[in-house]
């Protein structure tokens, strides 16, 4: 036997014990849920892998879709498929628009299927949860801790702030699309506290994620992150939640514009109003991809080009028009309108309305975002 075989059966043994001794001890309910639970957490870390296709997040949501199939065939119980049937619309309306336009234009079947690994799996996760309230607000804890770690890693791997903050993702604007989400969670736990020190803890998390969105300079995220809090504000109509925004919004401003506070010269705030140097060069590298877009929607109308460059726009509407054709349009107008209705339904529970406005923030930013494609996205829309 050699020492790589000898190693492998090793290490499988290893592995098998410690999953029945958690097993044992956890139960599998419990194991499943807690690997979700890592899962989430890791979600927004796309930087943190096992190997180059291959994330944290991925084996722990795996092993946890495996546990939970058979706790749910050993128990004969149902999975939960109605709460999660908005979500699966969008995404066969976006998988039959894409699939249509790959056997029309004959277009390339990777991209397509890579979606569908990406989504697939968090609804199949959620499906088999079934999560409780409670259990919804530790997963979304868990992102929020996540998403900070994110955002700490990245102030302190790159300490001379001179350029935009990617932190543990791969891309700044994916870091701000994450603490968009993972702000206005924190939010919802601060308003819905019932001691002070859960305030703290949640103004922690808050201010964490908010320097995040700053920080990784996207201007979408800043557009997001406002629209996700008006949402909440003009919603529960909260005293507190308006005397914090506006405060912590001066102080911000204050600090920016003083100096005092320093997340980079590239930052959200001083791209949002053109001081940023990279400002421009960003813009026409934008209106480019979308002009591209745009020649490829005029060639391809009706059943767009079947994910060919389904990243190219810019704007999540051209892209998903160019990429699914006219479902694409009709899934993303869907997304919207059942967030909008999702948080009409939620407004006696801060904490729900905290997580509907995160989706309705990113609906209105992603006009300017490219994101729809990652998985950390959809466990955020699940968790909504």
């Amino acid at each position: 036997m050699t020492v790589s075989v000898f190693l492998a059966v090793t290490g499988a043994i290893a592995v098998g014990a410690v999953a029945l001794a958690l097993t044992a001890l956890l139960g599998l309910r419990r194991l499943g849920s807690g690997l979700i639970h890592l899962a989430v957490a890791f979600s927004p870390l796309l930087a943190v892998r096992v190997s180059a296709n291959l994330i944290f997040a991925d084996v722990f949501l795996l092993a946890g879709i495996g546990v939970l199939s058979l706790e749910t065939l050993i128990q004969q119980r149902r999975v939960a498929v109605r709460p999660l049937a908005r979500l699966a619309t969008v995404f066969l309306l976006l998988f039959i628009g894409g699939l249509l336009g790959v056997l029309i234009q004959n277009g390339p079947v990777g991209p397509l299927s890579k979606f569908a690994g990406a989504v697939v799996p968090v609804l199949v996760a959620g499906a088999l949860l079934r999560p409780d309230r409670r259990e919804v607000r530790s997963l979304a804890c868990m992102f929020v801790i996540g998403s900070s770690g994110s955002v700490i890693a990245g102030f302190t791997i790159e300490p001379l702030f001179v350029k935009r903050v990617v932190g543990l993702s791969l891309h700044p604007n994916h870091l701000g699309l994450a603490c968009v989400f993972a702000a206005t969670i924190s939010l919802g736990f601060y308003l819905s506290a019932a001691t002070r020190t859960g305030q703290r803890w949640a103004l922690t998390g808050l201010t964490i994620t908010l320097v995040g969105v700053l920080g990784s300079g996207s201007r979408a995220s800043l557009l997001g992150v406002g629209v996700a809090f008006l949402a909440v504000a003009v919603t529960t109509k909260h005293v507190r939640l308006v005397k914090l925004t506006v405060a912590g919004t001066l102080i911000v401003l204050l600090g920016l514009t003083t100096g005092v506070v320093n997340i980079g010269a590239d930052n959200a705030f001083t791209r949002a109003i053109g001081a940023s140097s990279s400002t421009a060069a960003s813009n026409a590298e934008r209106d480019a991809y979308r002009a591209g877009s745009i020649a490829a929607i005029e060639d391809h109308p009706v059943f767009g080009d079947g994910f060919a460059n389904p990243r190219r726009g810019h704007s999540l509407p051209l892209q998903l028009w160019e990429s699914s054709g006219i479902l694409g349009l009709v899934a993303f107008a869907f997304l919207g309108l059942s967030a909008h209705k999702a948080l009409r339904q939620a407004r006696s529970d801060v904490f729900s309305v905290a997580l509907c406005s995160a989706t309705i923030g990113f609906f209105w930013s992603s006009f300017a975002f490219n994101a729809l494609w990652d998985r950390y996205l959809w466990f955020a829309f699940v968790l909504g």
